[in-house]
């Protein structure tokens, strides 16, 4: 779809290779074009996951906050990598794009599950994706 390579790895992790070369359960990269899922865990786990990340590459191909939204990603990277100084307003936008974007992208993936008909609990799925929204702020 639009030049996106799927990439279903059959590893528990995948490594984003970004400047902290972070293992984790799945991305979307727009630049490299890619959406990355590991899937050697359990079906009901990186379905989920996959289903997240597609959302990510939804609001890439559909919204135009999408590059807002990155930019707070960026700065944000910037800073943990002590590249770049903020004071706490400017730390409070970046990390409030980030949230507006991964609570976009969780509606989104809520909506997908419904419209596929994907076998995803809604309930512990609309649980999940509250405590990583609650995590971030």
């Amino acid at each position: 779809m639009n030049g996106i390579e799927l990439m279903l790895a059959p590893s528990k992790t995948v490594v984003i290779t970004d400047s902290f070369s972070t293992d984790c359960s799945g991305y979307f990269d727009e630049a490299d074009k890619v959406l990355a899922v590991a899937c050697g865990k359990p079906f009901e786990e990186w379905i989920e996951i996959l289903i997240h990340e597609y959302s990510h590459m939804e609001q890439w191909l559909t919204d135009d906050r999408w590059e807002y939204w990155t930019w707070c990603c960026e700065e944000l990277w910037a800073w943990l990598d002590k590249e770049k100084i903020m004071n706490g307003s400017q730390l409070k936008k970046v990390l409030d794009g980030m949230i507006e974007l991964e609570r976009d992208c969780e509606v989104r993936a809520l909506q997908n599950i419904a419209k596929y008909k994907l076998p995803v609990n809604k309930s512990e799925y609309k649980r999940k994706a509250n405590l990583y929204l609650y995590s971030l702020s």
